[in-house]
């Protein structure tokens, strides 16, 4: 019977505790703040229940509430100087879902509900974080096939190097990439050859399957494989046998199967396009993972640890607040190239305007703006968003070209009005 370890959804089950929990992003780190019913108040001051170290927060600056026993919570405004956003857009209030981001002065926060089943311990790490931990460790040490679902990104080959390398198997891991073998190679690829087997064939070569004998086979995007090659496969992974194409000696197998895919898999047997049977003899056990906008929470860890960097440092807050509300169509991997797209543009902190610019539209255009951001983006002002405050004679320069009106260089340059004033009040230009 096949064992289910699916990770969980936005829908949190009815008969599962709920609890919620506050991520903190601020200059200091991360700080996880477990909610209860009723409220909490985030601000400076120490009347607050959850004093920030944050000079740019008010004393008191936002309260997060809920009905006791239940109801969707909230986040109030408490008549902050600076504002408090919710994904990008400034609110008085708002309610609020299970991976909301809030922004309260430069501190970002998390909103994370959901049943923990374990309390804690370590470094924190969002609720899906923990529960594929949990189901990796449980199904490492056994030789049972896995199958990892997600969607193209989701980091299902670095599951699929965990379950390997937890598993004691003493052989090779053998990672095939199911939709780049050559159509016309594929039955080579994977059972080997005998010398004369076809042309070209000069002498006999060991398949894929047979280089995993002890160790473990990672088929990933096994779904790309056309329903042929899947028969085949299913009766050498049943029966432990294979033989090679032009051979007629059975060899004998040992391997761990772990596969993946991107697939609807459902959709895909009820199409004729996956063999239900090859389906089954995979699934033993199934990790399912989730978006990475289902895990906001782990969001800076990761870009943390691909910039080598502290994302705390390395961005200011309103490139923080970006990369954190974006949607990541590409999910981690997605993640990874903007880390490494940010590492060759000099000293940090990296400001709004380094990022991408389909990011810094997206959160430009959550924040108000009419403008498109390519617009402002291609002006003098874009470099001066790659530092943390632009020299004096740019500013000078852009007052002038808005006619001196703050409230529109602000929304050309994709910053807070509040900040802008600083920075003018820094150059004694107002």
């Amino acid at each position: 019977m096949s064992t289910q370890h699916t990770l969980p959804s936005r829908a949190i089950p009815k008969e599962l505790p709920a609890s919620a929990r506050l991520f903190l992003f601020g200059g200091g780190g991360v700080r996880v703040v477990p909610l209860r019913d009723g409220e909490a108040v985030l601000g400076r001051s120490s009347a607050s229940s959850v004093v920030l170290e944050d000079p740019t927060a008010s004393g008191q600056h936002a309260r997060f509430e809920r009905k006791r026993g239940g109801g969707p919570w909230r986040v109030v405004d408490l008549g902050s100087t600076n504002g408090t956003f919710v994904g990008g857009m400034q609110v008085d209030e708002a309610p609020l879902e299970h991976g909301s981001v809030i922004r309260v002065g430069a501190t970002l926060v998390v909103l994370e509900i959901g049943p923990r089943a374990t309390e804690p311990c370590g470094e924190p790490v969002s609720i899906e974080e923990e529960h594929l931990e949990r189901s990796i460790d449980r199904i490492a040490a056994s030789d049972d096939p896995v199958l990892i679902l997600g969607p193209t990104g989701a980091g299902k080959g670095h599951a699929a190097a965990l379950l390997a390398e937890r598993s004691g198997r003493r052989g090779r891991v053998v990672h095939v990439n199911c939709a780049a073998l050559p159509r016309e190679l594929v039955e080579s690829e994977l059972f080997g050859h005998e010398r004369g087997a076809f042309s070209g064939a000069a002498g006999a070569r060991a398949g894929l399957i047979e280089e995993a004998d002890g160790g473990t086979l990672f088929l990933d995007e096994i779904g790309t494989l056309d329903l042929a090659i899947q028969a085949k496969l299913l009766v050498a992974l049943e029966s432990g046998v294979i033989r090679r194409v032009g051979g007629g000696t059975p060899r004998r197998v040992d391997v761990r199967t772990i596969a993946a895919t991107n697939l609807d898999v459902d959709a895909a047997i009820a199409s004729g396009q996956f063999r239900a049977d090859l389906y089954y003899r995979l699934a033993v056990h199934t990790l399912t993972l989730p978006a990475l906008a289902q895990r906001r929470p782990d969001i800076p860890r990761l870009l943390t640890a691909a910039m080598g960097l502290p994302f705390a440092t390395a961005l200011t807050p309103e490139a923080r607040e970006a990369l954190l509300v974006w949607s990541w169509p590409g999910n981690v991997r997605e993640l990874l190239n903007v880390a490494r797209s940010l590492r060759p543009l000099g000293d940090p902190p990296w400001d709004f305007g380094a990022l991408p610019e389909p990011m810094a539209r997206f959160l430009h255009e959550r924040a108000g703006g009419s403008r498109p951001v390519s617009d402002t983006m291609s002006s003098p002002l874009a470099a001066s968003r790659s530092r943390l405050i632009p020299p004096r004679e740019e500013l000078v320069a852009a007052l002038a070209d808005c006619d001196g009106n703050v409230t529109e260089l602000a929304r050309r340059m994709g910053k807070h009005r509040n900040q802008l004033v600083r920075w003018l009040d820094t150059y004694g230009l107002r």
